[in-house]
């Protein structure tokens, strides 16, 4: 069995998570699961790429026009990191099929200590609106 501070630490771990998704925000179970997609994408690739989040925060879904076939879900998040394993990071995104994430904005700078890369950067993913391009019912104007 696993020991009580093991435990705590994955409570806390879980906690967070679901704290992150939880439904306070008014999405339906579908633009919960986007943003829950983005995440999850954003975290396996810093793993993959040694990279620790310091510190990623939600905006909501972005504006889009009528005409506008997506959905965009935005986050942004902070690490540092070196050259090799920022590309890595990157490289790591773009390589997932199955997803539509751009970078919208980003800075890059030296940490204090010149030997790392403070990064933040915002993060945009896009998804298909269910329903797009069917003909809506028109109603009658009352005068």
């Amino acid at each position: 069995l696993e020991d009580e501070k093991t435990v705590e630490a994955k409570y806390k771990k879980y906690k967070l998570k679901v704290e992150e998704l939880n439904p306070k925000d008014g999405l339906s179970t579908s633009e919960q699961a986007a943003k829950a997609g983005l995440l999850e994408t954003l975290r396996s690739a810093a793993t993959g790429s040694d990279i620790t989040l310091i510190n990623n925060s939600i905006s909501g879904a972005g504006k889009t026009r009528n005409d506008n076939p997506f959905n965009e879900y935005k986050r942004y998040v902070t690490f540092e990191t070196d050259l090799i394993n920022l590309v890595g990071f990157l490289k790591g995104i773009a390589l997932k099929e199955d997803s539509m994430i751009r970078v919208s904005n980003y800075t890059i700078s030296p940490t204090r200590d010149l030997q790392r890369l403070q990064v933040q950067m915002m993060f945009i993913a896009s998804y298909p609106k269910p329903n797009f391009g069917e003909e809506k019912p028109k109603q009658k104007k009352k005068r």
